[in-house]
């Protein structure tokens, strides 16, 4: 699309400043060459004042609509030394002669900021459609042409055939899948008193705190303790602080077998990790220890040890 191009030298030697101006508003006018575009064209105009101090500057308006006129690109044109300019991209959406009035503009100087009221700054808009067109040549839209009943319910027909081929289809690939599928051979799971201890010796034959990696060692540690209570109790332990955990054991009937026991175990670990306390090498041994311990005492009665179980299988 084309874009017209609308000049508006303010002051300069098509126009001049208004003598005696309002108390608040600065009124430009002039003579503009007569300006036409179609409805929706892309307009540029260009808005131009004479410095009159060298702080003087115009500003125009955002992007936005103002009624009848869009205003769709709005920017500072370089300053040419006498004076201040700005340059923007106008669309018009209503026919007849639009005035540029409703467009704010204001001039900002040192003292502050006063409106500028553009006069005389019309624009022609015209329609698209050519002047050449008459009613006659502007027809009516046609309305559809009817379906006959038969075509209609033969193409319900075809549409219902096909679903239910592809709801039979979907039937039969599943039930050959369920009857091909592989069985599962479900492996028996250790119990969380296994899984524990289990992690615990691969935690001992690391022997972190003798390499001086007592941190790694306790943070491993508690979590061992906090997987185990987390599946044993059935209380939230891995993602809650011990703080968290204590008060769960208060409001739960699930108790592990001397709580306070293994809360001491992750206070210590907490203080390892997080306020950087070295117990030193034994005392990191004998928490594991005493974790496992603590595990033991809290296995079910009814099941038996590991060792017990070898003895009664031999």
């Amino acid at each position: 699309m084309r874009a017209a191009v609308l000049v508006i030298a303010l002051g300069l030697a098509t126009l001049s400043l208004a003598a005696s101006p309002p108390a608040d508003t600065l009124n430009v006018s002039g003579q503009l060459s007569k300006l036409e575009a179609q409805i929706g064209e892309r307009i540029h105009v260009r808005v131009a004042i004479p410095k009159s101090a060298p702080d003087v500057r115009l500003v125009g308006p955002l992007p936005k609509d103002f009624g009848a006129i869009q205003v769709l690109s709005s920017q500072e044109s370089p300053s040419q030394g006498d004076s201040t300019a700005w340059d923007m991209t106008v669309a018009v959406f209503d026919l007849g002669q639009q005035d540029l009035r409703s467009v704010p503009f204001h001039l900002e100087t040192g003292g502050g900021t006063v409106p500028v009221a553009l006069a005389n700054a019309q624009i022609e808009i015209t329609s698209t459609i050519p002047d050449t067109a008459t009613a006659a040549s502007l027809r009516e839209i046609k309305p559809p042409l009817p379906v006959p009943i038969r075509w209609r319910w033969g193409r319900i027909a075809l549409a219902l055939a096909i679903l239910a081929g592809a709801i039979a289809a979907f039937w039969w690939f599943r039930k050959r899948r369920v009857t091909e599928t592989i069985p599962v051979v479900e492996l028996p799971t250790i119990s969380p008193e296994e899984a524990a201890l289990r992690a615990l010796r691969e935690l001992e034959d690391a022997a972190l705190p003798a390499r001086g990696r007592r941190s790694e060692h306790y943070v491993r540690l508690s979590g061992i303790l906090r997987e185990y209570v987390e599946r044993r109790f059935r209380v939230p332990a891995v993602e809650s602080t011990t703080t968290e955990l204590r008060q769960a054991f208060l409001r739960t009937s699930r108790t592990p077998v001397d709580t306070d026991a293994m809360l001491h175990l992750l206070d210590g670990s907490d203080l390892v990790k997080f306020a950087r306390y070295d117990p030193g090498v034994e005392t990191a041994r004998a928490d594991l220890e005493r974790a496992r311990s603590w595990i033991e005492r809290n296995r079910p009665a009814a099941m038996p040890l590991p060792e017990e179980a070898m003895h009664a299988a031999g």
